[in-house]
């Protein structure tokens, strides 16, 4: 469901976003809506983790960061051919 707002925005700014809108073809309060959910998809990404997930969070090495990642692989080639 879509409800309407009023907001107050610098004239010098609306004059900018209004034509930064109409340049891509679409109206301001689609620009403000896209704009919004982008910054909500930033931050439901940059969400810290919760319970098991943030209690194993750097519990396993990383394999490539110490180069044993070329071990793993001699060790399973051998070990399959």
């Amino acid at each position: 469901m879509k409800t309407e707002q009023i907001l107050e925005i610098d004239q010098a700014l609306l004059g900018w976003a209004q034509q930064f809108a109409k340049s891509r073809g679409i109206s301001l309060a689609t620009l403000v809506e896209q704009l919004l959910v982008g910054l909500a998809a930033q931050q439901d990404l940059e969400a810290q983790p919760e319970g098991l997930v943030a209690e194993l969070a750097g519990s396993f090495k990383d394999a490539s960061a110490d180069g044993s990642q070329g071990e793993l692989a001699e060790y399973l080639a051998r070990k399959y051919a």
